[in-house]
């Protein structure tokens, strides 16, 4: 069985619970989130996720035995929080300057555009290719050297393998494939 798909409204009453969770605990937190969630919350590029993958979680053990409360609560996995893509955060990950959800007790961030594309390009996975065509023509970028420069930027002297330019391809192929005006 697969984990329920987390929808915009379902993902706002699990950040609202969670907020309420924490100030029952008398805690403040901040969850920066990056991948799917930013795709559904802040850009509404897709109907939902199955979880929600977090580059930063402060402070992490309060707000981790909170969001096992909100699991229950929801009938979410445990894991619907959980920090699983952090391999993929930049080092020095730029985050949305404002929160994209403000609870008393909890603020939410998204990561940055560019830094999300280029997540998106060095996990290279094939699911990720409307996500890659989204993000590529909401920053404007035009073609395959101008999104390596970005991914180079992000990840500075980090290789991009062939199955992420495999999945980067298809992306801007996608991409053309909708520019090209259809005859009738």
């Amino acid at each position: 069985m697969t984990d329920p798909l987390l929808s915009r409204r379902r993902l706002l009453d699990a950040f609202g619970l969670l907020g309420d969770e924490l100030r029952r605990r008398g805690v403040v937190g901040e969850v920066h989130i990056v991948g799917g969630a930013v795709m559904v919350l802040e850009h509404d590029a897709r109907d939902g996720t199955h979880d929600v993958d977090c580059g930063e979680i402060e402070p992490h053990g309060e707000v981790m035995r909170a969001s096992f409360a909100v699991a229950a609560a929801l009938g979410l996995p445990q894991s619907w929080l959980n920090q699983q893509a952090s391999a993929y955060v930049p080092r020095e990950a730029p985050w949305q300057q404002s929160a994209i959800f403000d609870h008393p007790n909890l603020r939410l961030y998204a990561m940055a555009p560019g830094a999300l594309l280029a997540m998106k390009v060095r996990a290279g996975r094939a699911s990720d290719v409307d996500d890659l065509c989204f993000l590529i023509e909401l920053i404007a970028l035009s073609d395959r050297d101008a999104v390596l420069a970005l991914v180079e930027s992000v990840f500075p002297g980090e290789p991009i393998g062939a199955r992420q330019l495999d999945a980067l391809d298809d992306a801007l192929d996608a991409l053309r494939a909708r520019r090209v005006p259809t005859t009738t």
